[in-house]
């Protein structure tokens, strides 16, 4: 019998598993037994045996779960199971810009009830700025230990107080709002899309893993870079064509992979004179034992900054730090926000940290993420991304996008780029090729809408497309410019509204030509249209989903609770779909 605390995460770009990794090792510095284990790694059936289980997952797109958190929760699904002797707590990792919010987190907690099991910590739903919350998840969790844990700390031994499984759960912690709608339209279609993949989420000797997936990222040589902005253009946005080699990855349109990228060199420099390392000096933690310069280019994050790092360099030195502190966390949180370490090592001169503290104290360096920009039906072989170059000046330093600077300024045609694919299920076409579809994304939100158009193309739809597109000016930023302009030519797009931000005295968003074209766009929605948003998700799509808001007032005649319900009920149906970052 298992007399181990079980952590199990599901991740698809590593915010889970950092987190699942923090409240592991808080409950083995509290002294409890503690074992942290990705979903893929536990068979279900273990869990008939656990004692204890605390659950951290995110949600993928809308209400998906994480590729490496399917079998173990399908299993759950199944039903039958006798969890009666388990405790459990779940933390879901959301983003409330999407309707289901958190909703693998919510599908844990309900499975795991429905098994038999007893929750004794509230499930929290954390939104992007999730450290607060998860912070509160951790501590409620050792609160609850500290008197129901006994048998789980390292000095001890012996079985569970019985009297545990009647304790009383945890404190509430407010749930985050969120809607809990019924199942989207796209359901068929993503069961289409497992099984080209494969159902099995493990490997065996007899069964190679999957190539292209997060435990098996694959390597695709760069065949093409073109910069697509014009002269005079303040943006650098680029067009890069991948060939996978030798093994193909399948995926549909709609998404995305994520790129393992270095830190720039000049910023891992900058961090070793500033600490007065080497770099040769050797740390040796649990991901493994490398010298400190390698740490710092491949594995960590120098652009997040977390406040028990900045308490450690505050120690002894002169600096804003303390002040932030003193104040507590949210204006040490906002005055995080836009600093890297390099920064903080400049403000906070003096400062002494050892390599091996450092490298404790720094988050763990994740791949970013890229829509894709075509259609296998298209360009068998290959995956397209577009990708805006991020340079930038702040607090008196040059600053480069990490993912973004390295493949402008280090790929070259010929050179490789590992990846792996992450599904994009609550993003996909739909599987009637007569639908009408509406496509909203300015600026690099055009990816995901290149690939439709060409699928569409492929696949000969016959449904009508509207493309709502902006950026700054019509002369240098029309990304795409001639293959939109062909398509629309051709008929496969029926209709194009674009917004030139910088072109007049008042600035025009893609929101704006929205509501110009308020009456034709309700026509569509009362014809079935499935509306498709990609970009920024601070502005951008709120207030795309503010204008069809308003839209349904004046053109539906619609109240504004009826007019915000109409939405809701899009999202729910699996009409509308957000892919915002």
């Amino acid at each position: 019998m298992s007399h181990t605390i079980r952590v199990l995460y599901g991740t698809e770009t590593g915010n889970a598993e950092d987190c699942a990794n923090d409240l592991g090792d808080l409950l083995q510095e509290a002294g409890y037994v503690c074992e942290v284990n990705d979903m893929d790694d536990f068979d279900p059936p273990q869990m008939l045996g656990e004692k204890v289980v605390l659950i951290v997952t995110s949600t993928f797109g809308n209400g998906d779960a994480p590729v490496n958190a399917e079998t173990l929760k399908e299993w759950l699904e199944s039903g039958g199971h006798d969890l009666a002797g388990l405790s459990f707590g779940v933390c879901g990792l959301g983003d409330t810009t999407y309707p289901r919010f958190a909703q693998c987190g919510k599908d844990f907690d309900r499975l795991l009830e429905e098994n038999g099991a007893r929750r004794v910590i509230d499930r929290h739903d954390c939104d992007v700025d999730y450290e607060d919350l998860f912070e509160t998840f951790c501590q409620t969790a050792k609160d609850w230990l500290s008197v129901h844990g006994a048998a789980y700390r390292s000095s001890e031994g012996g079985t569970v107080d019985a009297s545990a499984q009647g304790a009383p759960a945890a404190s509430q912690v407010p749930e985050r709002a969120g809607q809990e709608p019924k199942p989207g339209l796209l359901g068929s279609l993503s069961t289409k899309v497992k099984g080209w993949f494969g159902q099995e989420s493990t490997a065996t000797s007899a069964q190679p893993l999957r190539v292209g997936t997060r435990d098996n990222p694959v390597e695709a040589v760069v065949t093409e870079r073109v910069r697509l902005n014009g002269e005079g253009s303040d943006k650098e946005t680029m067009h890069y064509a991948l060939r996978f080699a030798p093994q193909d990855v399948a995926f549909l349109p709609g998404d995305s992979f994520a790129v393992f990228a270095p830190n720039p060199q000049s910023e891992v420099r900058r961090v070793l004179e500033l600490g007065g390392w080497s770099g040769e000096e050797r740390v040796s933690a649990s991901e493994g034992d490398r010298v400190l310069s390698d740490w710092l280019t491949d594995h960590l994050d120098l652009q997040q900054v977390t406040p028990a790092l900045l308490e450690l360099l505050t120690e002894g030195t002169r600096g804003p730090g303390a002040n932030m502190l003193e104040q507590g966390k949210e204006v040490t949180r906002s005055y995080l926000t836009d600093r890297h370490l390099v920064d903080l090592l400049q403000e906070h001169e003096g400062f002494r940290i050892e390599p091996a503290t450092l490298v404790k104290s720094l988050k763990k360096l994740k791949p970013r993420l890229y829509s894709v920009a075509n259609s296998p039906l298209c360009t068998p072989g290959e995956v397209h991304f577009l990708v805006e170059t991020l340079r930038y000046t702040q607090h008196g330093r040059d600053r480069l996008g990490v993912a973004s600077t390295w493949l402008c300024d280090h790929r070259e045609v010929g050179q490789a780029v590992r990846m792996y694919r992450v599904p994009g299920a609550h993003f996909y076409l739909p599987e009637d090729g007569t639908t009408p579809v509406i496509m909203i994304g300015p600026g690099t939100g055009l990816a995901p809408f290149r690939g439709f158009l060409q699928h569409r193309d492929a696949r000969g739809d016959t449904g009508s497309s509207w493309l709502f597109f902006g950026h700054q000016h019509a002369a240098c930023d029309y990304l795409y410019e001639q293959e939109l302009k062909a398509w629309e030519a051709s008929g496969r797009l029926t209709q194009v509204s674009l917004a030139w931000s910088r072109d007049q005295e008042e600035k025009v968003y893609v929101q704006h030509r929205m509501l110009e074209n308020a009456e034709a766009l309700w026509s569509w929605m009362q014809d079935g249209a499935h509306v498709y948003v990609c970009g920024d998700r601070h502005r951008m799509a709120p207030e795309v989903r503010a204008a069809f808001v308003q839209i349904a007032v004046n053109q539906g005649q619609q109240t504004p609770e009826e007019a915000e319900a109409y939405v809701a009920e899009l999202e729910s149906r699996g009409r509308y779909h957000v892919d915002a970052y």
